[in-house]
């Protein structure tokens, strides 16, 4: 008995009897039948909580879907959520992670390589010699470690001959910040945080440090870019003949860069 394309209304309960050549019944088998949805489109997410924790969810189209996860090849059963379907790792965790979706009839993954939360960066001492680079996530916070110096002066660079006033700290005090509510700046550690991180967040940045005495101690430049992060990873598979079959890969984001 075939069925050349089941349907969700084949599933159901049968009976098959049967007998044998007299006539005679030979008995009843029983049997139920359940048609369901492959899997398809599996999806891996990932965003920082926070600095100290990352999450990790997956989604699969399909019926009666099973999740599991692998970190670095190894099972990974501890601190899921959601079913199964939300991996929480902490900052430290490092590598390849695999979301395995399964059902009665098929089976998918999706493989995501962690990456450092974006966000956090250091004004280093090398940023006095050249422009550091950072990038920061659209929509994420980002904190900037500045030099531990008792005269700080935030300024970002609008056009060749304007500038904007971000920041100016004179130990304990800060006697000018920007108006922007998402720009606050911790002064026991020296910390500057965008609490929201904007497109018009990115540009040319210039920090001008001094020492109690009021003596130069450097000039720091950095250029910061606000980036969407990735998103909504998807893989397609076709078979176009039936010697080959292509598989595709789309993702929201800025700057994408696939492998």
């Amino acid at each position: 008995m075939i069925i050349s394309r089941t349907e969700k209304d084949d599933s159901g309960r049968y009976t098959l009897e049967t007998f044998d050549s007299d006539g005679t019944d030979r008995g009843k088998h029983l049997l139920q039948l359940i048609v369901e949805a492959e899997v398809s489109s599996v999806k891996v997410t990932y965003n920082c909580v926070s600095s100290e924790k990352r999450r990790v969810s997956c989604s699969s189209d399909g019926d009666q879907l099973s999740f599991s996860w692998t970190l670095n090849v190894n099972p990974h059963e501890h601190r899921l959520t959601d079913g199964n379907q939300t991996l929480l790792l902490n900052k430290g965790s490092t590598g390849h992670v695999v979301c395995h979706v399964e059902n009665h009839v098929s089976c998918g993954n999706q493989t995501f390589e962690l990456q450092p939360c974006p966000g956090f960066f250091t004004a280093f001492h090398y940023c006095k010699f050249q422009p550091c680079l950072f990038y920061g996530a659209l929509g994420r916070p980002l904190y900037l470690q500045l030099p531990s110096e008792s005269e700080l002066t935030l300024r970002k660079d609008i056009s060749e001959t304007s500038e904007v006033l971000i920041l100016r700290f004179r130990d304990p005090t800060i006697t000018k910040k920007h108006s922007d509510p998402r720009w606050l700046f911790v002064t026991e550690n020296r910390t500057m945080i965008i609490s929201r991180a904007e497109k018009d967040d990115s540009g040319n940045y210039v920090l001008r440090t001094f020492d109690s005495g009021g003596n130069n101690r450097g000039v720091y430049q950095f250029q910061l870019i606000i980036e969407a992060v990735v998103s909504s990873v998807e893989l397609t598979d076709s078979c176009f003949s039936s010697t080959k079959r292509r598989v595709s890969c789309s993702s929201d984001g800025d700057q994408l860069s696939f492998s």
